[in-house]
């Protein structure tokens, strides 16, 4: 019989037989673990670049209603927001699609940066996966290679052949207009 249990949030194993369960840790606990050095990395770079291109950058943005706290937010052209979602460790689907849900609702468009290709944010929200494993991959001013989210403009036909509205008519209109298309890197 399985006295012991890993508890995977908290990283931490569980004595079933103890009357502490193994843990004499007390008090409150924190229910997030503190962040990777991968993360924070990740976390630094992505502002860094945003801010040199011209970007307004924002780091752990907090909404009001205190239901979001974004690792990084950047305001395009038109006050457009990205909310970067720097998401390293394991995340539940559920958790991604509340937290993508409250990012749209609050105005941003956001962008789930994972290094896993198992990640379970890939295809439940907008998503990039980086080629980095190790934070000092990150930050020595070298592009970071995107392994998979990635879109293609491409440019389609307005006719009877494609199977959507014309963006501008809602009918068909005979010319050409961008499309984006998920690819993959391989």
């Amino acid at each position: 019989m399985t006295h012991n249990v890993l508890h995977r949030g908290y990283g931490i194993t569980i004595d079933l037989s103890a009357s502490d369960l193994g843990n004499v840790t007390r008090g409150e606990v924190s229910e997030t673990a503190s962040e990777s050095e991968l993360h924070k990395a990740l976390k630094n770079h992505t502002p860094e670049t945003a801010s040199r291109e011209g970007f307004n950058i924002s780091v752990e943005d907090r909404a009001v209603h205190g239901r979001r706290r974004t690792d990084v937010t950047v305001a395009g052209v038109g006050g457009k927001k990205i909310g970067y979602e720097i998401q390293i460790s394991p995340i539940a689907s559920g958790s991604v699609d509340n937290r993508t849900r409250t990012a749209v609702g609050d105005g941003l468009t956001p962008l789930w940066l994972v290094t896993n290709e198992n990640s379970l944010a890939i295809d439940r929200a907008p998503w990039a996966r980086l080629n980095v494993q190790r934070w000092q991959d990150v930050g020595s001013g070298d592009a970071l290679r995107v392994r998979g989210g990635v879109k293609a403009l491409r440019m389609v036909r307005c006719d009877w052949s494609t199977q959507r509205e014309c963006p501008r008519t809602g009918t068909r209109c005979g010319g050409w207009h961008a499309r984006w298309e998920s690819t993959q890197a391989h």
